[in-house]
């Protein structure tokens, strides 16, 4: 049922427009008194501009008015206009308009338009977002009419048309009217930028959409569709050209099924129909299309359109999610820099659809766990969108660090990103990654304070440090109290790099820690290019240190033969404790023993040296020469019992160069229990030292009045024999091997018991009988006593002796 209109005239009332007649109830738009007016502007008089249809929406209504000359009004200028109005909400159900615009106009000022201007206005009004102008004539009420039946209803609801002399102040299309039509004598005023002019000679190639609103070609089945599935079928009907350049791309792609296609199609319907609900068939289609593609040939650049996406607009779980991120997996490590860079930043939240973002992320994560790649995650942590990326990861492999900071070592970046890679590994804790990156930054002596102030973990990365700084700068770390936990990374290199050692300095405790925990496990004792003196008096000046007992064996080893030169040995004795100075003291007793000159200034304050001396001493029956002599003119105390029985383990096979020089040490030492001892085992019958006798020469000054006398009987210096010597030898003899016999012996030599002595010791008896015998108690002296002695005592050394003097003697 057709919805009739209500009318309205507008005229002059009081030499004003006003409106004239309403035969509605409701009171119209005040507005519609300005358009039913005379167009604002000038035209020539001669000029017929009329009648001038308008038409469009008016508040709550929709109005089509008439403007024509009012020739009754009382003057010039004024106008009189007829107007239908619908109710806005009721005009789409209008579809003919042919009939109300004969109301307005009669038939014979109607002309139909040819057909190539009404495609050419539908064309423009679809195409392009100029303003329309159109030059006015005959045509154009039954333009209106014919373009009316073309729309759809919103369409309607929002046609407008006006009839102008001038161009508006404002060109914003807006608030514009869909076309304006104008007078052709003021048409040149309307060639403005953004305004396009048609006449009736204009042509213009229709667009697929002219075609489809104009000629209702329906046989355009996928515009067809499109339309029928838009969601925004609003009134402006370049929502025909979005749904056009959709159909035309759906086309393009089906002739050509290429991934840049499939998107290309995808975007334009999405653009068209939003919805998840609508247009699904095609929008499955292009999806399942895109998944295939993209395994095939997939573009990095095709790709990363799809980021904006709506995964809203199309049916749940459609979007190539898994296809995405196995995409990702496989070509990302093949793109250039600056295409990771956009991809990394679209992955970014709010960067792109949510769909797409998390599928990059998902894609990423996978290839951040896989250590073939671990030379690309390196790089691509050095770009701040990647590190942003990282951290939304959901997992990585637990040794990912590790596996950087492996291949790192064999990277080469620039100073950029090693920084960027500096500060990421700080916010990761990443401790030897960031060692890496300083290292690599900065100078050699900042290196280990950046590392240092970096982290909580920050010794995790020492051992790198430690092994990369040059030798110099790694010694340079012990003088840094938290390095102490360290010393054995130093000590480890420094066995492979025994140069290393040339920079320490052992006066400071740490660096004698790396002195001997190398030393401990088969390193250098000497550092190469150092003076071995001054290294050993330093390492004896800090022997204080806790040192471990392998190593202090070896030092002492090493400073015995410096120590036995050093004239401030007690310095280094009072360092040590018992077990360590008992060590030292062995080791410098084996050195005096293999070089006795060796051995300068020993005192009485050096004991542990003096008992190893000692013990080395007890512990040999034969001593050389050169070590006795060595060790007895030290200025240390002697025994003299103690003395003999060293000098009497001295071999007789290296005494002859040097016992006259034991000699005089003897005598200077004013040694005379030495010096009669000596004497005693050298000279008589058979003696048992002879080769002393020079000894004993050279001191003979400290032998006794008897050993003297004896001296000189052996060596032949005496004049004459001493009786009360001989004697008094004889009975020291006899007494000691036969004390309590004197009596038989006496009777057997043929003595007379009488002429012995009674009492006294066994020594008196004997001096008394040796005496008479030699006064004359027995007929041949001592020799009757002495022959009798001898058969009872054939292999007596002593008494043979005794028998060699008084033969001699005779």
């Amino acid at each position: 049922m057709m919805t009739k209109p209500l009318k309205a005239i507008y005229g002059c009332r009081d030499n004003s427009h006003d409106l004239l007649f309403w035969e509605g109830d409701s009171p119209l738009p005040p507005e519609l008194l300005g358009l039913t007016d005379k167009p604002g502007g000038y035209v020539t008089p001669k000029e017929k501009w009329w009648p001038a249809i308008n038409c469009g929406p008016v508040g709550n209504w929709w109005a089509l008015w008439s403007i024509e000359p009012d020739l009754d009004a009382p003057r010039s200028g004024m106008v009189k206009s007829t107007v239908l109005l619908w109710e806005l909400d009721k005009i789409p159900q209008v579809h003919f308009l042919e009939e109300f615009i004969y109301q307005l106009v009669n038939h014979e000022e109607c002309k139909p338009p040819h057909s190539s201007l009404l495609q050419s206005v539908a064309n423009k009004l679809i195409c392009s977002d100029n303003i329309l102008a159109i030059e006015a004539d005959k045509t154009l009420p039954l333009l209106i009419a014919q373009l009316w039946e073309k729309l759809w209803g919103e369409a309607r609801k929002e046609f407008s048309v006006r009839s102008a002399f001038t161009p508006p102040q404002s060109l914003v299309r807006a608030k514009l009217p869909t076309f304006y039509y104008v007078p052709a004598s003021v048409l040149n005023q309307w060639y403005l930028p953004n305004v396009s002019l048609i006449n009736s000679t204009t042509t213009t190639e229709p667009s697929r959409a002219t075609n489809y609103l104009i000629n209702r070609a329906e046989n355009d089945s996928i515009l067809h569709q499109l339309l029928l599935n838009c969601s925004e079928l609003t009134g402006d009907l370049k929502v025909l050209n979005k749904l056009g350049r959709a159909a035309d791309n759906i086309d393009r792609f089906r002739a050509n099924s290429t991934l840049t296609n499939a998107i290309v199609a995808l975007r334009a319907l999405i653009a068209c129909s939003p919805s998840p609900d609508k247009a699904k068939d095609i929008k499955n289609e292009l999806l399942s299309s895109i998944k295939m593609l993209m395994v095939s040939e997939g573009d990095a650049s095709d790709i990363l359109t799809m980021c904006n996406l709506s995964s809203d607009a199309v049916p749940k779980g459609a979007m190539p999610q898994v296809e995405l991120s196995n995409w990702i997996e496989h070509n990302l490590i093949a793109l250039g820099h600056e295409d990771l860079n956009k991809y990394f930043e679209r992955a970014l939240p709010g960067k792109s659809m949510q769909w797409w973002s998390q599928s990059v992320v998902n894609g990423i994560g996978t290839l951040v766990n896989k250590p073939e790649i671990s030379e690309h995650i390196l790089f691509w942590l050095s770009i701040v969108h990647f590190q942003k990326t990282f951290l939304r990861l959901s997992s990585v492999r637990q040794d990912l660090e590790q596996m950087l900071f492996e291949r790192a070592k064999t990277s080469d970046m620039t100073a950029d990103s090693l920084m960027a890679l500096e500060q990421f590994s700080i916010s990761q804790e990443w401790a030897k990654l960031h060692a890496w990156a300083v290292f690599n930054l900065y100078d050699e002596d900042q290196v280990y304070k950046k590392q240092r102030n970096s982290m909580p973990n920050w010794t995790e990365g020492v051992p790198f440090i430690v092994q990369s700084l040059s030798h110099r700068h790694a010694i340079n770390l012990l003088r840094d109290s938290a390095f102490s936990p360290f010393i054995d990374l130093l000590a480890e290199r420094s066995l492979r790099e025994p140069s290393i050692l040339s920079y320490i300095d052992i006066t400071e405790q740490d660096a004698l820690r790396v002195w001997q925990k190398q030393l401990s496990t088969g390193g250098l004792f000497y550092p190469p290019n150092i003076e071995k003196e001054d290294f050993l008096a330093k390492l004896c000046d800090n022997l204080q240190v806790n040192l471990l007992s392998i190593v202090f064996e070896r030092v002492s080893e090493e400073i015995s033969e410096y120590l036995l030169s050093n004239a401030d040995r007690g310095k280094v004795w009072s360092q040590l404790d018992s077990t360590k100075s008992k060590i030292l003291a062995e080791n410098m007793a084996r050195k005096v023993v293999a070089n006795p000159q060796a051995l300068l200034k020993l005192n009485d304050s050096e004991p542990y040296l003096i008992n190893a001396l000692k013990t080395h001493i007890a512990g040999n029956t034969y001593i050389d020469a050169s070590f006795v002599l060595s060790y007895l003119s030290q200025n240390i105390s002697h025994h003299e019992n103690d003395v003999l029985i060293l000098i009497k383990k001295i071999n007789s096979k290296c005494l002859s160069n040097h016992a006259n020089i034991l000699g005089n040490i003897i005598f200077e030492k004013r040694w005379n229990k030495v010096a009669n001892g000596l004497f005693k085992s050298s000279y008589g019958w058979m003696p048992e030292t002879p080769h002393f006798k020079p000894t004993i020469e050279a001191c003979s000054e400290l032998l006794d009045s008897t050993n003297t006398f004896w001296f000189s009987f052996y060596t032949g210096k005496s004049t004459q024999h001493h009786r009360n010597e001989i004697i008094k030898r004889f009975s020291e003899v006899c007494a000691n091997i036969a004390y309590d016999r004197l009596d038989s012996i006496w009777l057997k030599a043929g003595g007379n018991a009488s002429k012995l002595k009674n009492h006294g010791t066994e020594l008196d008896k004997w001096l008394h009988a040796a005496s008479e015998a030699e006064k004359g108690a027995l007929k041949r002296g001592l020799i009757d006593l002495l022959e009798v002695l001898m058969d009872e005592y054939p292999h007596n050394r002593q008494l043979s002796e005794v028998n060699h003097i008084l033969s001699t003697r005779n």
